[in-house]
């Protein structure tokens, strides 16, 4: 019960602060994990944000793209978790020996993100599966992410 009030308080105390959630309009980088590729992301107010990746799925042979929106909440300065949703669409089994089969479906992310203060560099370590209906699921997307920020 302890350990449930600690962490209502530090959320509601996050949800509430004045800490900056961004320090960033733009962000283009690398999405480095299972799903290999390029994420951009766009803030449209100060903490939420749009974002872009183009990846190809290792294990499925799958290339996607999915579009998210994500909000993002300050936990401490320039440190944020984010959350939020969108879609993917692509296709898995790409170059195996049968047809390649088209994938469409939704996509929650969850993770957190550092924007370092000595460069314009961002940080960031997230979960995204692909919940598709089409398609198999792709429950393995976790992902480092390195962007440039602008």
């Amino acid at each position: 019960m302890k350990k449930f009030a600690f962490i209502l308080v530090l959320f509601v105390t996050a949800i509430f602060s004045k800490v900056e959630a961004q320090t960033y309009e733009w962000g283009v980088g690398a999405n480095l994990g299972p799903s290999m590729g390029i994420t951009v992301k766009k803030f449209i107010s100060p903490r939420s944000a749009i974002e872009g990746l183009f990846t190809y799925n290792l294990g499925c042979d799958a290339p996607n793209f999915s579009l998210l929106y994500e909000y993002h909440i300050p936990l401490a300065n320039r440190f944020n978790m984010l959350m939020g949703g969108g879609m993917n669409i692509g296709a898995q089994h790409v170059g195996r020996h049968h047809d390649a089969d088209f994938m469409f479906g939704i996509s929650p992310i969850i993770g957190l993100e550092y924007s370092i203060p000595t460069a314009p560099v961002t940080l960031g370590f997230d979960y995204k599966p692909a919940i598709n209906f089409v398609g198999h699921m792709m429950w393995d997307d976790f992902a480092f992410k390195v962007r440039y920020a602008f």
